[in-house]
């Protein structure tokens, strides 16, 4: 979640009224800064479709009181069907049930009067969020022998990342590879709730060059992206750079990927 104290939300407004949309659903509302006599901090900005809403208080709410029935303490704008949960004495939390529309702008209107006594007229709590449009990213970790002796059968190693939670019967579906049109198997493996790796299998290196072309359409789980790369798989008897990568993160660098390992003896500073 991503907190939004009411000292800071002013300026949030200002900056997210300059970016506003059409396609945005949930009216912009302008929030009274005298709710911070009573809210300490809420969910604003930009947040994944799969999170949960949250509105912090500035005080313990007593256990009697958070025994009570809140299932309509929310309401929001586009309509979303959940669940509303305490997450400790100070904090109520909205749990959608089958998360949020990706992309687009929410209103969203919690009732506090019906936990602390207010101030006439602020009974009412209206805030905004964003959800992350869904979008995938596809990156090429290495090429690997699966013999360290042998280098004319390989494999592609992978990573696909996602933003916010997809669903993993779908996952196998989005990514494809033919080698000079021979169909490659795909094996995914889950390694967090938005990111997969993936494996490229049976990769030969004949006498000739071939074309690795590998594709990718988020489809099938609802997100827009999709792609093409093709990789010049060298001769078996050749060695060259099959594809490299511009890194940004950690730090800027370049990563190159060679049709076989190095020399554990190779002096690579300077080159």
């Amino acid at each position: 979640m991503k907190n939004i104290t009411l000292i800071s939300c002013i300026t949030l407004l200002l900056f997210s009224c300059s970016g506003a949309k059409e396609t945005e659903q949930g009216e912009q509302v302008q929030i009274n800064p005298e709710f911070a006599a009573y809210i300490a901090s809420f969910t604003g900005g930009t947040i994944a479709a799969d999170e949960s809403i949250k509105v912090q208080f500035n005080k313990d709410i007593d256990e009697e009181i958070r025994e009570q029935d809140f299932s309509d303490v929310f309401r929001f704008d586009p309509s979303v069907e959940g669940e509303v949960e305490w997450v400790d004495e100070r904090t109520i939390a909205f749990v959608p049930t089958d998360g949020l529309i990706s992309g687009i702008r929410y209103k969203a209107s919690l009732d506090i009067s019906d936990i602390l006594d207010v101030e006439e007229g602020l009974e009412i709590f209206e805030f905004n969020f964003r959800t992350l449009k869904r979008n995938l990213t596809v990156e090429i970790d290495r090429f690997e022998s699966y013999d360290e002796w042998n280098y004319t059968k390989q494999k592609l190693i992978g990573h696909l990342r996602f933003t916010g939670k997809v669903d993993s019967a779908e996952v196998k579906n989005i990514l494809e590879a033919t080698q000079d049109g021979r169909e490659l198997k795909v094996k995914m493996v889950q390694e967090s709730k938005n990111v997969y790796g993936f494996i490229i299998e049976n990769i030969v290196r004949e006498d000739k060059r071939t074309s690795l072309v590998f594709q990718w359409d988020g489809a099938p789980i609802g997100i827009e992206t999709k792609g093409k790369k093709t990789i010049k798989i060298p001769s078996k008897d050749e060695f060259v750079v099959l594809d490299y990568e511009l890194l940004q993160a950690p730090q800027q660098a370049i990563k190159i990927h060679f049709s076989d390992p190095l020399s554990d003896s190779q002096q690579l500073e300077g080159v």
